[in-house]
């Protein structure tokens, strides 16, 4: 008795000791806060451009006419500064742009439960008012904020962010690989070199892989051999997509005030693709219901999200199918290229791939793809080099000072993450994947501990982050260890270039040499 006593006692002087530490720190914080915010430049000095000279630069003629995202960010910071103030113009809402890794750190470090991240605001639009019985309880992570992004998030996480539920399907990521593989080979040109529209294959690769894991079946869509008339509509809704978004999304356009005809075609296009996936869903729960024998698999996402709720497995579904097609498939080309322009990273990698898979047919593991940190590591570097998006916007979710201006809680910060990718690292224009090693050997080598973890986020972070992370990695992994393995890969060209859309994608032929080793 008297025992437990004194060790009641001990753990209430524990706690009242950290709760008096907490106090403290936190009153300091407070104080220090206090002092920044009272030092700080207010937000109304913040430089900007006018709203008719923003417009004027955007037009023919311009200065940010045609200009990548990337260029013109570049611009603005050599013009401006460590940060920019963007009225609001056409409806688009105004916004600070900060090109200060710190800033970055700072605002991520004082986000709230719910983060605020600017999405898609015409699909928002489209699954609220055109399709509220499918979009009304579930919005989805694309297009939702506050508690309804959270309440689809709290769903998504358990099924989509486990080791063990990804990794089962690396069998099947594996054969949509190799599929993809043997069909480029056979498109190779008398140079042995790949088809002008790579980029186009590489997205059907990435389109079957996510359709396989998201809608529990293949589509054909790789070999051409389509399941069904659908998949065909599926590939050409997609492609238009991505044409079409871009011109609402990044563009400035009047659509809040008048709906185009082209507005409303891409309303028609968000329906297609919605009909498309409930067509798909319908097909997955009939499959489901006529199995009668249950084996120890692991069940498959679609099957653990439509136990929760029909309506959230279509959301994350249609999710999916958006968000990771041209974003894997413009990451993989830079990290293609980079291989192919560095032969000797690219021979070093293949070492360590053949010393795992000591045969061609050798399978996938989970158990064996643990021992590829070099891969690992080629993906980091590709990622740094050629990212597939320029950044993200975050809101403050409180009073901040950022670069020695005051930011008020509710402003929309853009953080052009790709600037620090670059600008952040030694020899940052060099493709060394040995940077992301744990043990470096080489002492002459720099190293990305050296350089803010805040300069690469490929993934986001934090509780918005991306939540197909896993996927994406899985998938890049199993192609780049089939394909270099047992081709040697070389770009015979003048440096490849990049523009931007909703995601960064190549400027010119991919014409890859691909040959047998």
């Amino acid at each position: 008795m008297i025992c437990n006593i004194l060790k009641f006692n001990k753990l209430s002087n524990l706690q009242k000791s950290f709760a008096y530490f907490s106090t403290q720190v936190a009153k300091k914080e407070f104080v220090n806060f206090q002092d920044e915010w009272e030092n700080a430049r207010s937000f109304d000095e913040i430089p900007q451009p006018s709203k008719i000279s923003l417009i004027r630069a955007f037009l023919p003629g311009g200065k940010y006419y045609k200009l990548s995202l990337i260029d013109m960010h570049r611009s603005m910071n050599k013009e401006y500064g460590t940060m920019v103030k963007f009225p609001e113009v056409l409806g688009r809402r105004g916004m600070v742009c900060s090109y200060n890794v710190e800033d970055v750190e700072k605002l991520f470090r004082h986000e709230g439960q719910t983060p605020y991240r600017r999405t898609l605001e015409t699909l928002h639009h489209y699954r609220k008012k055109y399709r509220p019985e499918v979009y009304e309880e579930y919005g989805g992570l694309f297009t939702e904020q506050g508690e309804s992004w959270y309440k689809m998030r709290t769903i998504a996480n358990p099924v989509l962010l486990q080791p063990k539920t990804i990794k089962q399907y690396i069998p099947q990521v594996d054969d949509v690989s190799k599929e993809f593989i043997k069909m480029i080979v056979q498109k190779l040109d008398a140079n042995n070199e790949c088809p002008e529209n790579f980029s186009d294959y590489l997205n059907l690769w990435s389109l079957e892989s996510i359709a396989n894991i998201s809608l529990d079946r293949r589509l054909g869509i790789v070999s051409g051999n389509y399941q069904d008339e659908m998949a065909e509509r599926l590939i050409k809704s997609i492609r238009q997509f991505f044409v079409e978004v871009y011109e609402f999304e990044v563009n400035m356009s009047v659509w809040k005030y008048y709906e185009t005809k082209a507005f409303k075609n891409l309303m028609n296009l968000y329906d297609e693709l919605t009909n498309i996936i409930l067509h798909y869903v319908e097909k997955a729960i009939e499959d489901i219901q006529k199995k009668t024998i249950r084996n120890d698999k692991e069940e498959s996402i679609l099957e653990k999200l439509l136990k929760i709720n029909k309506n959230a497995a279509i959301v994350m579904t249609a999710d999916a199918l958006l968000a990771g097609v041209d974003t894997t498939s413009s990451a993989t080309i830079g990290i293609l290229y980079c291989l192919a322009k560095n032969q000797d990273k690219q021979n070093k990698l293949r070492e360590e791939l053949k010393s795992i898979l000591r045969n061609e047919n050798d399978e996938l593991t989970p158990k064996n793809m643990q021992n590829m940190p070099y891969l690992r590591a080629c993906i980091k570097e590709g990622f740094r080099l050629y990212p597939p998006t320029v950044g993200t916007v975050r809101k403050a979710d409180q009073d901040l000072v950022l670069s020695g201006y005051k930011i008020p809680k509710g402003t929309e910060v853009v953080m052009p993450i790709a600037l620090f990718q670059k600008d952040c690292y030694t020899r940052a224009n060099e493709f060394i994947p040995e940077r992301w090693l744990k043990e470096i050997l080489d002492t002459n080598c720099p190293h990305a501990k050296e350089a803010s973890p805040f300069s690469y986020l490929p993934f986001g972070f934090g509780s918005r982050v991306c939540i197909g992370k896993r996927l994406a990695n899985l998938e890049m992994e199993v192609l780049i260890t089939r394909l270099i393995r047992d081709y040697k890969i070389e770009w015979n060209y003048p440096e490849l270039k990049f523009k931007v859309a909703i995601v960064n994608i190549p400027d010119g032929a991919l014409k890859f040499k691909i040959t047998k080793i």
